[in-house]
């Protein structure tokens, strides 16, 4: 009788439960309308988001794929400044101060007519390699090649003198320490490491060497133009001023005579 009794009970408790469901669903109660209203707002966030990065992706492999297009250095100039927080835009960057320094800057430092433009690409790449080593905080690989460009730039710049100015525009110092700090950023017990810590030690065992070397290439390459050459004065050419050493003198002309008339024989 007991389990009669439970059974009986528990029929008429999932009876009423029914009862009432129907109740609430006839009377709009069944559903919590505040929950649907928050899934409907996480729904539409998520897509929202899945859209948004979608379209970040898109974006992001069209702009990698316009890089290919950038060669020269106005191209490479326009594309950093207009994005200047992407990475993108600071790859490109990068890839500008490579090529004011690699290009346009350290193999033109011993020609005499572009020496001066190549000084003046090596000190913009420098401050370019000097804004990335900060931009690249994030990136240890990037920022060491920013480094790595600036103490070469800087050590390239030692004993040419500022404009106006007795002043050098690179340092020894500066340049041993942006060594020593590519150095332990790759590495120290690294090929590169140990080349560049090696670097570092020379340099600044033989500062005065390198610092008179500086100066000795820079007056060597001087920025002076060279002095037109002389011809020899006999290989001055004539100007129409100078008159020809011999006058031509005018001939009168000769009057021409009649022939004097043949005589005829005549017969005896």
């Amino acid at each position: 009788m007991k389990a009669e009794h439970q059974k009986e009970l528990e029929t008429n408790a999932l009876a009423k439960a029914i009862n009432t469901a129907v109740d609430k669903a006839k009377t709009g109660q069944l559903v919590n309308v505040r929950l649907v209203l928050i899934v409907v707002v996480l729904l539409v966030a998520l897509g929202t988001w899945w859209y948004l990065r979608s379209s970040a992706r898109r974006s992001d492999s069209q702009t990698w794929g316009s890089l290919e297009n950038l060669t020269s250095i106005d191209q490479l100039e326009k594309f950093s400044n207009e994005n200047p927080n992407s990475l993108q835009g600071r790859v490109v960057k990068l890839q500008l101060a490579r090529t004011l320094l690699g290009v346009k800057g350290l193999p033109q430092l011993s020609n005499f007519e572009k020496r001066k433009e190549a000084v003046e690409s090596v000190e913009k790449s420098r401050e370019l390699f000097a804004k990335l080593i900060v931009e690249f905080k994030g990136d240890l690989t990037l920022k060491a090649q920013a480094i790595e460009g600036a103490a070469k730039a800087e050590l390239a710049l030692v004993g040419i003198p500022k404009e106006g100015s007795t002043d050098d525009r690179g340092s020894v110092d500066v340049a041993v320490k942006l060594f020593r700090e590519f150095a332990t950023l790759v590495g120290e017990k690294t090929v590169l490491g140990e080349q560049a810590s090696k670097k570092a030690a020379k340099l600044e065992e033989n500062k005065q060497e390198v610092l008179q070397l500086g100066k000795e290439l820079n007056n060597k390459y001087t920025f002076a133009a060279p002095p037109e050459p002389k011809l020899p004065p006999t290989l001055s050419p004539i100007t129409p001023d100078v008159k020809p050493i011999i006058e031509p003198k005018t001939i009168a002309p000769v009057p021409n005579t009649p022939a004097a008339p043949v005589p005829v024989p005549t017969k005896k």
